[in-house]
Formats: C-alpha cells, sequence, structure tokens
C-alpha cells in the first residue's frame, strides 16, 4: 500500500468515526442530551485532536515523499513523479537495485580491503623474515670479519718469524762466508807458513852443510814436536812460552827462526831452567841475527833432522 493509499485509509477511519460519534450524540440526544452533548463535545474534541495530529503527520509523510522524490532525481533514479504511485515503485525498485549494486560494491571494496590486509600482514611477515636473515647475514659477516682479522694477525705473526728466519738465515750465510773466506785466508796463511819453514829448513840444511858434522854435535831435540814463541830476548839468553808441562826438560835444544816477510832461521838454544809454563834458554853457537820476542822455537823444522 502506498503513502496515498494509507493516508485515504486513514480519512475514512476518521470519517467513520465522526459519524460514530454524530449517531452517539444523537442518541444520547434522545436520552441524557446534556450528558450526551458533554461527552460528545469531550470526545469530539478528542477526535478533532486526533485529526489534526493525523493530519500534521500526513503532511510530514507528504514531505517526506517529496524530499524522497528530490533525492532519487538527484542519485540518478529517473521518472519519478508525486502523483503516480505506480511509477513510483517502479523508482524505488531501481533505487533498490541501485542501492543493492552499491551494497556490492561496498562488499566487494571490503572484500579487497580485507585481501589487502592479509598481503599487508604477509608482507610484513616476509619483511620481518628478511630482516632475521639480514641479522643473522650481519652475524656471519662479523665472525668473518673476526676471523679474518685473526687469520691476519697470525699471518703477520708467521711473516714476522719468516722475516726472522730470513735474517737469521742471512746472517748464518754471512758468517758462514765469513767462515770459508777465514778458512781460505788460513789455508793460505798455512800455506804461506809452511813455504817460509821450507825456506827456513833449507836455509838450516845448507848452514850445517857448511858447517859439516861439527855443527850436529850437540843438538838434542825433544821428542814430541813443541813449538812455541819467545817471550823475552836478553842478549844470549831468552824466556820461551814452553815449559815441563808441555814436556820440556833441561838441557834439550830448540830451534829458532823468524816469520814473515821475510823469513830467517837464527839458531839454536839450549834449555838451561824449566818452569811448569816457560823456560830459559842460551843460544848455542853462531846466531845469523839477533833473537827478538815473538820469534819462533821448535823442536825442528821442517825438512830437518
Amino acid at each position: 500500500m502506498t503513502v496515498v493509499g494509507k493516508i485515504l485509509v486513514f480519512l475514512n477511519l476518521v470519517f467513520s468515526l465522526v459519524v460514530g460519534a454524530f449517531a452517539v450524540m444523537d442518541y444520547t440526544a434522545r436520552t441524557h442530551w446534556v450528558d450526551g452533548f458533554n461527552t460528545l463535545k469531550a470526545r469530539y474534541d478528542v477526535l478533532q485532536s486526533v485529526s489534526n495530529t493525523y493530519r500534521s503527520e500526513a503532511d510530514r509523510l507528504t514531505k517526506e515523499k517529496q524530499d524522497l522524490y528530490e533525492k532519487l532525481n538527484k542519485s540518478g533514479v529517473k521518472g519519478l513523479e508525486p502523483g503516480k504511485p505506480e511509477e513510483g515503485l517502479q523508482a524505488a525498485s531501481r533505487a533498490v537495485d541501485l542501492l543493492r549494486e552499491q551494497q556490492k560494491t561496498m562488499n566487494d571494496l571490503r572484500t579487497e580491503v580485507a585481501d589487502l590486509r592479509k598481503r599487508e600482514i604477509d608482507a610484513k611477515g616476509m619483511v620481518a623474515r628478511y630482516r632475521a636473515a639480514e641479522l643473522a647475514m650481519k652475524a656471519n659477516v662479523q665472525i668473518n670479519t673476526d676471523d679474518s682479522a685473526t687469520l691476519r694477525k697470525t699471518l703477520k705473526t708467521e711473516h714476522d718469524k719468516n722475516m726472522a728466519l730470513t735474517v737469521a738465515s742471512n746472517d748464518m750465510r754471512d758468517a758462514m762466508i765469513q767462515a770459508q773466506l777465514q778458512s781460505r785466508t788460513l789455508k793460505d796463511r798455512n800455506s804461506q807458513l809452511e813455504s817460509q819453514l821450507q825456506d827456513v829448513a833449507r836455509e838450516v840444511v845448507k848452514l850445517r852443510s857448511g858447517g859439516g858434522a861439527g855443527a850436529a854435535r850437540g843438538v838434542n831435540p825433544p821428542p814430541d814436536n813443541l813449538e812455541g814463541t819467545v817471550r823475552r830476548a836478553d842478549g844470549n839468553l831468552v824466556t820461551i812460552s814452553l815449559g815441563s808441562d808441555a814436556g820440556l826438560t833441561r838441557g834439550q835444544t830448540l830451534e829458532v827462526f823468524r816469520l814473515g816477510n821475510n823469513p830467517r832461521y837464527i839458531g839454536r838454544i839450549r834449555v838451561v831452567e824449566v818452569t811448569p809454563t816457560q823456560a830459559v834458554g842460551q843460544a848455542t853457537g853462531r846466531l845469523s841475527m839477533p833473537i827478538q820476542v815473538n820469534d819462533r822455537v821448535a823442536s825442528r823444522i821442517i825438512g830437518g833432522p
């Protein structure tokens, strides 16, 4: 039922009530006119008040109807006219369809929003996992950095050790080369001394060959091959670096010679005093030159008897 139909039904009801009221009034007028009149008047006032109320309600409904038509026309629903209920119903149906479409659109939007929220939650979870992986990677990088620092330190220590070993090896090589040079120098010096001793021996043999058998008389060398130096020279008396600890005894003879750039055989001495560490000798026979400190003494000369 439309609004207009409702209004007409309401007016019919009011008219019926009015007619009924008049009938009652007529009845009461015939019986109790005064009381009936007062009663009917009171009822009439009530009905009048109710009629005014319903009229106000009808005006409000009419105004709301006009406002509804205007709103529907503004919302895009065409063909609405206040005096055509069927068209109003059609327009209302179209409005309901439009509202349903809008409701469907709203539902789709809600679904899309819910999907977006779900995606956002998934994205947040993925970001959290990525952050955890990043933290783990940073921890691994820190561990690798620490290991690298330890390895660098170890490598530096080993490098320092290698450098120290290299320096020591170089020092040892230099020392070996120096020792080889010293060995060669000593060998050369030994060869030179042997050559000088041979020259002295030849000179001794030459002197002895010139002196004959008499020169060999009085020769008493130590049984062991001894060799020492002259510590002090005083004329025909000399102090030598050999003593009884070396096996030297009194009465034994030693040969005196000089080495150097001009090696010479000087002569022979006889031991006259012996102590454990040194002895005193006296020249026997003719000396080729005076004996000096650092001259050499020996049991025999290489190549000699």
